[in-house]
């Protein structure tokens, strides 16, 4: 004994104990969907390699000094051990170290990497569906699954991403993680609703 169910785009064959299930076809909404996600992961990627290059040039300029100014002082301190000129190497000495805690408080070096990291995450996922959007519909994967998957990669990857520089050098503890909370959650709403 067989029972035929059709639901909108899915259709259900429930024979006895077994559920056959013929996978829901894609069309214009989901499309849609998959295509405003692909659209957020490129913004994203923009956003997170500008990101990445900010914490790089930070890094040049404040990593530098860091290096730099000590070896100054050793060297003015060993070549004119007899004079007096400690007047110099003091100062270069105190810029060196609040060259060193600014560089240790801010460390762009592994900003800018965490940022490199979320830009390569960003453009992975949008490459992955501009590639199964390029196939014909019947060659895809079932739309429900395929949005299941990259949904959750999504939100995971933007829940985990590191806040911009909108802030200037203060470490992403300083940021406010509630707004970028707030601002996923909104826009899964709007997903929702949308669909």
């Amino acid at each position: 004994m067989s029972e035929k169910i059709e639901i909108e785009d899915i259709e259900v064959k429930i024979e006895k104990d077994n559920v056959k299930r013929i996978d829901e076809n894609w069309h214009e909404r989901n499309e849609a969907l998959v295509s405003r996600w692909r659209d957020h992961c490129v913004s994203s990627c923009k956003e997170h390699e500008k990101a990445a290059r900010h914490f790089s040039r930070k890094n040049k300029q404040y990593g530098f000094p860091t290096a730099l100014l000590p070896a100054i002082a050793v060297l003015i301190s060993a070549c004119y051990e007899g004079s007096n000129l400690k007047d110099i190497i003091a100062p270069i000495t105190f810029l060196s170290s609040v060259s060193s805690v600014i560089y240790g408080v801010m460390s762009p070096a592994g900003r800018s990497e965490k940022h490199w990291s979320f830009n390569a995450q960003y453009g992975e996922i949008a490459s992955l569906i501009d590639a199964e959007l390029s196939r014909a519909k019947q060659f895809r994967r079932p739309p429900d699954m395929f949005m299941a998957e990259f949904g959750t990669r999504i939100n995971c990857i933007d829940g985990n991403a590191p806040p911009s520089p909108g802030m200037g050098w203060l470490p992403d503890i300083f940021c406010c993680r509630k707004e970028k909370e707030e601002k996923m959650r909104k826009r899964m709403i709007d997903e929702i609703i949308d669909v």
